[in-house]
């Protein structure tokens, strides 16, 4: 049985159909491909269930807006399966910690960097290797 983890927004890497979607998606790549990058704290209930069972599905959703008058909602959503394993590697906590820092705070990377620096050894960093993935859209014109 594969875990559920649902966040909104994340860190992802690569696919021909995700790079085709709105800037919201477009924003999370970066050039290694199959990973989703995701950050917590070093104890809880998500790294309990990971450890139980890395198997995980996570779903993204983006673009999300309601259309009364059609009686309908427009959304991009993106569900992906894998295996989802915590980063040991310094490096890589490193370089997946500046990736979210380049996407959600460009405009303060030097006080970013020194923050996750500072942060490093008490944030676990989580690995999502990507096995498969499905999405749709109904991106209405009006």
């Amino acid at each position: 049985r594969a875990g559920i983890i649902f966040i909104p927004t994340t860190y992802y890497h690569n696919s021909w159909w995700l790079a085709h979607l709105s800037p919201s998606f477009r924003d999370f790549f970066d050039a290694v491909p199959k990973f989703i990058y995701m950050h917590c704290a070093p104890q809880g209930y998500k790294l309990e269930c990971l450890a139980a069972c890395s198997a995980v599905s996570l779903v993204i959703t983006g673009a999300v807006r309601t259309l009364p008058h059609m009686f309908s909602t427009a959304y991009e959503s993106l569900v992906v399966q894998g295996e989802c394993l915590v980063v040991e590697d310094a490096a890589e906590k490193r370089n997946a910690l500046h990736l979210l820092l380049r996407k959600y705070t460009p405009e303060h990377l030097d006080r970013g960097y020194a923050y996750a620096e500072r942060a490093l050894e008490h944030t676990t960093v989580l690995r999502l290797c990507i096995s498969t993935w499905c999405g749709k859209a109904h991106l209405a014109r009006s």
